[in-house]
């Protein structure tokens, strides 16, 4: 991670190692990590997956906290956020914390229940707590263009991703 107090500054700027992990249940395929602030304290929150598993069914969403208001911490693992109802195992990735009205939700893509990969939300007693266990699907892709096989691309003018 990089911090400066201009945008200018950010490609000279020196990079920190912000967390490492070799625990065997997150340990691997560290994906879509976010930084957010919440009450003077900053959380990472990431998916991360088993050391000793093939990718993708042991990913699950991990959450960091600094002890203050510093981006580059340290940090200090927090928890691991999964519901219940989400399959194979809790599968939860791609997490982000929002603040709709002022209450804390975690939104995130997960299957609930068997379902299709879905949109999955779930309130939070604080930025590393779900609370209960259970996530409610809020969008699921029904639509043949939804559901499509496939990598796609999108660009935009010129070939611009």
């Amino acid at each position: 991670m990089r911090k400066s107090p201009t945008l200018g500054g950010l490609p000279t700027a020196p990079s920190v190692q912000v967390w490492q992990d070799t625990t065997t249940a997150r340990g691997a395929n560290f994906w879509a990590p976010e930084l957010h602030p919440f009450n003077g304290r900053w959380y990472i929150y990431y998916s991360g997956g088993r050391v000793d598993a093939a990718c993708c069914d042991s990913q699950r969403t991990h959450v960091l906290e600094s002890p203050g208001d510093d981006p580059l911490g340290p940090y200090t693992y927090r928890s691991m956020l999964t519901g219940s109802n989400l399959t194979p195992g809790g599968r939860l990735i791609d997490a982000s914390p929002m603040t709709p009205n002022g209450t804390l939700y975690l939104l995130g893509s997960g299957f609930v229940a068997g379902s299709a990969q879905s949109l999955v939300i779930a309130p939070m007693s604080n930025p590393y707590t779900i609370s209960g266990s259970i996530f409610s699907r809020i969008s699921s892709p029904t639509l043949s263009w939804e559901t499509q096989g496939g990598r796609w691309r999108c660009s935009g003018t010129g070939g611009r991703s």
